[in-house]
């Protein structure tokens, strides 16, 4: 019973990767011609959706996401990217991180004007601080 019960985890397992394979393959293909800006628009929609089922391809998106904001100095999109990438550390218990992006983002809400993201920092902080 244990044997049969382990095959089925694995078999779960290597079919859980796959599809995550798949879904950052599609995800590629699909930035690949597009236009920096684009791509970061893309790369944030990748992270917030797929936050709950995908967390590390979420977090990679993310990362790329705030590297090309950097790279092309198209900050105002900066805030909502640290905050995506706190949410998922938060979620995944990872508190120092999600601390470490949520303060990031408060100061770069503060920085960019961008109050949407800024009411978002401050609830995310005040969650976690909770």
């Amino acid at each position: 019973m244990k044997s049969l019960t382990a095959k089925i985890i694995l078999l779960l397992i290597l079919s859980s990767s796959i599809y995550a394979q798949d879904v950052w393959q599609d995800l590629e293909k699909k930035v690949k011609p597009l236009h920096d800006s684009d791509k970061i628009t893309q790369y944030l929609e990748f992270t917030w959706k797929n936050r709950g089922d995908h967390p590390q391809l979420s977090i990679k998106a993310g990362q790329i996401a705030l590297r090309l904001i950097e790279q092309n100095e198209l900050y105002s999109k900066k805030p909502l990217a640290l905050n995506y990438l706190g949410v998922i550390h938060r979620n995944l218990g990872n508190y120092k991180d999600a601390l470490l992006y949520f303060s990031k983002g408060f100061e770069a809400s503060k920085q960019y004007n961008d109050k949407t993201q800024l009411a978002y920092a401050y609830n995310n902080l005040g969650s976690l601080h909770r």
